[in-house]
């Protein structure tokens, strides 16, 4: 089973009724990720309980996970009131509602497990479960489509990277939409995985969602920016402040580099362009293949962009460099 990281749950490590829970989960075998999620959803519930003995916490009834659920709709954000004041919420919540599914999942399946044990005397689970066709559970699933920006909005989001972010947030965004890689994958992606002979990046099985291991292809011109970043920007860090020279490609100088900073730069983009973007997460641009996504690789095509040494370089100059797909990539067929 998978090793649990108790430093992350300090309230699930402190009784030994949650540690016995999460220790279960693992020993269902239950995915890394998952036990994580677990971990952290359980945390969050015992912290809004805090102030009721740890006893009446098991007990809870159901208007006591009301007030929870109704806390996760209304809380005030964890990092400050004057955090993400640029994000409209088109579901009036400060929490995802995918994010408050999965915590009240985890609550009850956390009471489930205490009834399951005889380890709760009330044998009646607090937390109810929605029936499909018959009864909604306690929070909804509304359809959402996925936000699309207009071809003036989708140009000005381009000039903004191409023309005012960093080398490493171009080569973040063109590596991201060459392998529709998911933010996880795409900042936990090492330089050992680079294969030079056939431009391709390996993404390992362990970084990603389904546990499958895979290869993206590189475009030229990505792999010309990625070069550039590998012999400068990226080697002047690593030289500066220490680091593996094998190690993850993706690396900064903000001690706040995590696995929403790649999210967290798209929708600056957004702010700093003045787009108007209700929610930049279900965004489709990200799929190959999309026609946002042929927009911004014809868009790479035709516009000059700077090398690392911030000298112009013609695109199409960049693709007839020694480009091995003009002769037959080794990855394709």
């Amino acid at each position: 089973m998978h090793e649990i990281r108790w430093e992350w749950c300090p309230r699930v490590a402190a009784h030994e009724l949650t540690r016995q829970f999460l220790l279960s989960q693992a020993r269902l075998q239950k995915a890394r990720q998952t036990l994580e999620a677990y971990a952290r959803d359980l945390d969050d519930l015992l912290e809004a309980f805090a102030d009721l003995p740890f006893d009446e916490v098991i007990e809870a009834d159901s208007g006591q996970l009301e007030l929870y659920l109704d806390g996760l709709y209304n809380r005030p954000p964890k990092h400050g009131a004057g955090s993400q004041t640029k994000i409209t919420r088109i579901t009036n919540t400060r929490l995802a509602l995918a994010t408050i599914r999965r915590r009240v999942g985890t609550a009850r399946r956390f009471y489930q497990w205490l009834i399951d044990r005889r380890l709760r005397r009330d044998v009646i689970n607090p937390v109810p479960r929605g029936i499909k066709g018959v009864s909604r559970g306690p929070v909804p699933s509304p359809r959402q489509d996925p936000w699309i920006p207009g071809d003036d909005a989708w140009e000005r989001i381009l000039r903004h990277f191409l023309e005012q972010e960093s080398l490493r947030n171009q080569v973040l965004l063109l590596v991201c939409y060459d392998g529709a890689l998911r933010r996880q994958e795409c900042l936990r992606l090492r330089v050992e995985d680079i294969d030079h002979q056939s431009l391709t990046i390996k993404v390992r099985a362990e970084t990603t969602k389904n546990g499958k291991e895979r290869f993206v292809v590189l475009s030229p011109i990505t792999y010309q920016k990625l070069q550039h970043y590998l012999a400068r920007d990226r080697r002047r860090l690593i030289e500066d402040y220490g680091g593996e020279e094998d190690g993850c490609i993706f690396v900064s100088e903000s001690l706040r580099l995590d696995l929403s900073g790649c999210h967290q730069k798209g929708a600056e983009a957004c702010w700093d362009t003045g787009t108007d973007a209700p929610q930049i997460a279900p965004f489709d641009a990200h799929r190959p293949g999309s026609r946002r996504h042929g927009a911004f690789r014809s868009e790479l095509l035709r516009r000059p962009c700077l090398t690392g040494d911030h000298e112009p370089l013609c695109a199409s100059a960049a693709l007839n460099r020694g480009a091995p797909r003009s002769q037959g990539h080794p990855m394709a067929g």
